[in-house]
């Protein structure tokens, strides 16, 4: 996880019982061989399929065990860290992976995102990229209390180099009549 424990408060019951759990960060994948993407391309993220599912986490209050809570991921959210551009928030189904067997065409773009300047001249030349999910938690105490709690969000960051490729057309050989 990216701090320190998050301090949860039970949202129904009105009472100031504090308690205390961690919730994972996403696992972030790109489609792009070491996160390096193409200007004018669209390029994809998804979250690794072990993480998009249910975790059972213990739940502490004054640092003693005092249940479970079921933590379910419930969106997810990619910012791709270009100035003035809004964080997208992706289908539920984020963790549907890109398929490099299928078409560009047919692939979940609910999480994707076309860069059209270079991270050439950011700092440490790529942008930081966002991405966090949403939690719904529900604890269950030891005493058999369910205690419903608000939800959480974990986030990594990751970098994303962008490069330019400039296209040269030919007009030699069998392109010739095309410049024409």
């Amino acid at each position: 996880p990216t701090g320190p424990e998050r301090l949860l408060t039970d949202r129904n019951s009105g009472s100031d019982d504090v308690y205390e759990l961690e919730v994972p960060d996403p696992r972030v994948f790109t489609e792009a061989a070491g996160n390096r993407w193409i200007t004018q391309r669209i390029g994809y993220v998804w979250i690794d399929p072990a993480y998009w599912q249910d975790f059972h986490i213990p739940v502490f209050k004054g640092g003693v065990q005092v249940g479970t809570a079921a933590a379910r991921p419930i969106n997810v959210v990619f910012d791709p860290g270009v100035d003035g551009v809004e964080a997208i928030g992706c289908d539920d189904d984020a963790a549907l992976p890109y398929d490099p067997a299928r078409h560009h065409w047919d692939q979940d773009k609910s999480c994707a995102f076309v860069y059209f300047v270079s991270s050439r001249y950011r700092p440490s030349q790529v942008y930081r990229a966002r991405v966090w999910v949403r939690w719904d938690v529900v604890a269950t105490l030891d005493d058999g209390d369910v205690v419903p709690i608000d939800p959480r969000e974990s986030e990594t960051v990751v970098s994303i180099r962008v490069e330019e490729i400039q296209s040269l057309i030919s007009c030699v050989g069998r392109n010739a009549q095309a410049c024409r």
